[in-house]
């Protein structure tokens, strides 16, 4: 960028020493100007691509929610397996039901999956609430993003205002 004042003619930005005599002056910017637009600009770009991470991070997290869930429900049918055996065959009931050490063992078992069956709840409840979070970035992000391309196009229409009237006068 150049430290030279800057003018807007036909919609391009020129250097105001390279102008030709004959071109006519519309309208000249100071360099904080010209930098505060520049920086507006590089922050509406720079939203954009927290939005767009925000999302890759959201997906992200899906996928990991999906594979909890599946996890999840082959240890429910696992669980409900071993009941339905356990249940069903009488012999394998009677003889549970006497030996105290294989009834102690399955019991160990169930708590087992129990266990596991909190813990997979538990990841899916804080896989949850990180999405639910993200979900909000993302909302803010826009907010964000709207407002500044709002300030860029009031920005816009002021310059063209600014330009159409100096060409009338």
């Amino acid at each position: 960028m150049s430290t030279g004042k800057r003018y807007i003619r036909e919609g391009y930005w020129k250097d105001f020493r390279s102008a030709p005599h004959n071109n006519r002056v519309c309208t000249v910017f100071n360099n904080d100007a010209i930098e505060k637009l520049t920086q507006a600009f590089i922050a509406v770009e720079m939203q954009s691509g927290e939005i767009s991470r925000l999302e890759e991070q959201l997906s992200e997290r899906d996928k990991r929610l999906k594979s909890a869930s599946t996890e999840k429900s082959q240890l429910q049918q696992a669980y409900e397996t071993r009941l339905k055996l356990f249940t069903k065959d009488d012999a394998l009931r009677r003889s549970l039901e006497n030996s105290k050490t294989r009834a102690f063992l399955v019991s160990v078992n169930v708590r087992e999956l129990n266990m596991k069956n909190i813990n997979i709840e538990v990841k899916l409840a804080r896989v949850e609430l990180k999405c639910t979070h993200f979900e909000q970035r993302a909302i803010l992000a826009e907010k964000k993003a709207a407002q500044l391309e709002e300030m860029a196009w009031i920005t816009k229409e002021i310059m063209a205002n600014a330009q159409h009237s100096m060409l009338k006068s």
